[in-house]
């Protein structure tokens, strides 16, 4: 088993609160020895005394709107010192993200269940797999064709006959946390696109936060936010 297998064994909810946690750390320990603190700390407290002074002067517009353009300019140079870890955070987040949605942003099909496949397209879609999938039924839609369809665990192409013309992708059955890109899109094609009912990750399961389901994305900022916050604080980072 790799590791990448392994460390999707974790329950994803572990695994996502994890990853964020390490990388706020990592992104507070490259922000906090990329920036001058002790100048960082005084354009904080400048802006907060600012942001006080304006307050006294809600009832003088000029004296405000004067105290309001010192924060502004505060603010603006406490950004451009903040705006340096990001380029050495940048790419390696990119790369993180990209292994999340390849890897949790859905849950697997699994062997010997009922999914659908939905072909988008004008035209009458007809169906093959290799190996062959058990066809279960096929009806039209407004803009399409969807197909009923079940196998046992492995890997399948699926062909699609669109008026003479042949597209296909492939789709992964497995118990495992493993999928194949559910959405494929056809350029300058009969078929527009084909989308497979991987249900979407749902790491908080049935939980909700008034009716809001959070996914991987969701997740990660939830613990990010916390975990940075806290980190910040630990670690003494303004």
């Amino acid at each position: 088993m790799s590791f990448v297998e392994t460390i999707l064994q974790i329950n994803p909810l572990i695994l996502i609160a994890s990853i964020s946690l390490i990388l706020s750390l990592l992104i507070n320990i490259v922000y906090k020895l990329t920036t001058n603190q002790e100048l960082m700390k005084k354009l904080k407290d400048e802006i907060k005394i600012h942001q006080e002074e304006m307050k006294k002067h809600r009832a003088d517009p000029k004296k405000m709107a004067e105290t309001q353009k010192k924060a502004m300019e505060k603010n603006m140079v406490y950004m451009k010192h903040s705006f340096k870890p990001t380029l050495y955070t940048f790419i390696p987040l990119i790369l993180i993200f990209s292994w999340f949605n390849g890897h949790l942003a859905y849950l697997p099909l699994q062997p010997n269940e009922t999914f659908q496949v939905k072909a988008y397209s004008a035209y009458e879609v007809n169906l093959t797999s290799v190996p062959a999938l058990e066809i279960i039924g096929k009806e039209k839609f407004n803009g399409g064709t969807v197909f009923n369809l079940r196998g046992g665990e492995g890997s399948y192409t699926l062909w699609y006959d669109v008026a003479g013309e042949k597209q296909s992708n492939d789709i992964l059955i497995t118990t495992k946390q493993a999928y194949d890109k559910p959405l494929v899109s056809f350029k300058n094609s009969k078929i527009t696109s084909v989308e497979v009912s991987n249900p979407k990750m749902k790491p908080f399961g049935d939980f909700s936060f008034l009716g809001w389901h959070p996914g991987w994305v969701g997740t990660y900022i939830i613990f990010s936010l916390l975990f940075s916050t806290l980190t910040r604080k630990f670690m003494k980072i303004y």
